[in-house]
């Protein structure tokens, strides 16, 4: 009787055991795996929200120069608006850049403006320029169309030696009028008050 006894103590132990581990192996399957997961989730989002907080307070840090930035921006920006006439300045804006160039002693090949395009966020002539002489003066000449009183965009600059010892500039580039949001006209009269 007591091996009897023995027996179904042990097989009761052992069940006891089995019923444990059962439970041990849904408590991880349906408890414990799912929770380490949300853990791990909520551990890698903290770290990005982490690295965002760390990004904003690295631009906070920097809000004093970005100010100062805005703010050359936006001098720049009234100063291009300055620059850029309106198309009923057209004559004015031909005629300066005819006297430009005729006031070189360089031999002019040929100097055309054609209709008006649009582009993004204005609207342009294209010009294209050829002019023969020395390479000073032609550089001096190319120099002074990229500072012109209104706005330019070189799209083709192209400097050929000829062989007389004279050189060849072959230059393409737009005019620039009405930017968008543009409020004022540029006359000739302010373009002569700024080179006084």
């Amino acid at each position: 009787m007591a091996v009897k006894e023995k027996k179904t103590q042990v097989t009761t132990f052992i069940l006891i055991i089995l019923l444990i581990i059962a439970a041990g192996v849904l408590y991880w399957i349906y408890f414990l795996k799912p929770a380490l997961a949300k853990i791990s989730d909520l551990r890698e989002g903290n770290l990005k929200e982490e690295q965002a907080i760390a990004a904003l307070e690295e631009k906070l840090a920097q809000k004093e120069l970005i100010e100062q930035e805005w703010e050359i921006a936006r001098e720049k920006e009234s100063y291009l608006l300055a620059k850029v006439p309106e198309e009923a300045a057209l004559p004015e804006v031909l005629g300066a850049l005819e006297k430009l160039v005729f006031s070189t002693a360089l031999s002019l090949e040929e100097l055309s403006g054609y209709e008006f395009e649009d582009g993004e966020k204005y609207r342009f002539i294209p010009v294209t320029l050829r002019v023969e002489g020395k390479v000073d003066e032609l550089l001096a000449l190319l120099e002074k169309i990229e500072q012109f009183a209104h706005q330019t965009i070189s799209k083709h600059v192209r400097l050929e030696d000829l062989k007389d010892g004279n050189h060849l500039l072959d230059l393409d580039f737009d005019l620039i009028f009405n930017l968008e949001g543009q409020d004022r006209t540029m006359g000739i009269a302010e373009e002569q008050e700024e080179q006084d």
